[in-house]
């Protein structure tokens, strides 16, 4: 698929392989019945699927193998897919600790509560990755305000 004919924006959301029959179910129920509920579907479509543990502690599978929910948004609307589509996926999956994709859109809320907060409470060696970065980086050159909000970054 071309991503100049049809450009898409999405969430990737990283659920421990354990909890998938949970994740399926809630799926189900927040869908509703026969997927008519459009406001949680949108109208393009996820993706769930498989990821093996990875041994890197930054790495949304690490520790851990995963199911990986990946929910598509059309970029060629003047609505928000973060407070019409995402927003939902991120408040309705939050029982199950997920970790999300960094590289992609990222919560800055999660139920009222801080995204930032939530989302690095799921990688255990984030201090640990924070420390390294601003030794590497003490003045802060490749923060930009965008992860100092994402990550709660000062």
């Amino acid at each position: 698929m071309s991503d100049k004919l049809m450009p898409v924006h999405f969430t990737e959301i990283w659920i421990p392989m354990s909890q998938a029959p949970g994740v399926m179910t809630a799926l189900q129920n927040f869908y509703g019945d026969q997927g008519q509920n459009t406001q949680n579907t949108g109208y393009f479509s996820t993706e769930i699927y498989g990821a093996k543990a990875n041994k890197f502690w930054m790495s949304p599978s690490y520790g851990n193998d995963m199911i990986r929910v990946d929910v598509f948004w059309f970029a060629n609307t003047n609505k928000d897919p973060v407070q019409t589509l995402f927003q939902n996926y991120w408040n309705e999956l939050e029982p199950f600790n997920f970790r999300c994709h960094w590289g992609k859109y990222l919560p800055q809320t999660i139920n009222g509560k801080s995204g930032s907060a939530y989302l690095l409470s799921q990688y255990p060696n984030f201090t640990k990755w924070n420390a390294i970065r601003q030794s590497l980086d003490p003045n802060g050159i490749f923060v930009t305000p965008y992860w100092e909000t994402q990550l709660g970054l000062s």
